[in-house]
C-alpha cells in the first residue's frame, strides 16, 4: 500500500507541476500574442502609406452586413458589404463629399454653436440661461 500512495503523491506533485507550467506559460504567450498583433497592424499600416483609401465609417446593418462610407482618393464611396457580396450604393457629389467630410471632422457648414445651442432651448427660462451665460 504505501508504494500505491507514493505513486499518488508523485501524480499528484506532476499535476501540480503542469498547472504551473500552464499558469507561467499563458502570460508569455499573451504577452506574444499582443506584440505580433502590433507589429502586424504596422506592417499594414505601411502597405497602405499614401492614404488613398481610407474607411471614413462604418455602419452595421446586421450581423454580417454593414454600410460603409470609403474615401477613394478623391471620391467618396458609399458601400453594402455583406459575408457574400460588396456592392456600391452610390458616389458622393463632390458637394455632398465636402459637406460630409466637413461634419465629419466636427464642422457643420451653416451652423455656428450659437445657433445649435439656441435651437435647444425652445423655453423663454433656458433662453435666458442661454444669455446670461453662454456668451
Amino acid at each position: 500500500m504505501a508504494s500505491g500512495m507514493e505513486k499518488r503523491n508523485t501524480m499528484d506533485r506532476e499535476l501540480i507541476n503542469s498547472a504551473l507550467k500552464l499558469l507561467a506559460a499563458l502570460p508569455a504567450v499573451i504577452l506574444l500574442a499582443c506584440v505580433s498583433l502590433r507589429l502586424t497592424g504596422r506592417y499594414l499600416h505601411r502597405q497602405n502609406p499614401s492614404g488613398g483609401i481610407q474607411i471614413l465609417e462604418k455602419v452595421p446593418v446586421s450581423n454580417k452586413s454593414a454600410l460603409y462610407v470609403v474615401k477613394l482618393f478623391d471620391e467618396v464611396v458609399v458601400l453594402g458589404i455583406s459575408e457574400n457580396n460588396i456592392q456600391r450604393i452610390r458616389t458622393l457629389s463632390p458637394e455632398e463629399a465636402k459637406a460630409y467630410l466637413e461634419k465629419k471632422a466636427g464642422k457643420d457648414p451653416g451652423r455656428n454653436r450659437e445657433q445649435k445651442v439656441q435651437g435647444w432651448f425652445h423655453n423663454e427660462k433656458w433662453k435666458k440661461v442661454w444669455d446670461k451665460y453662454g456668451k
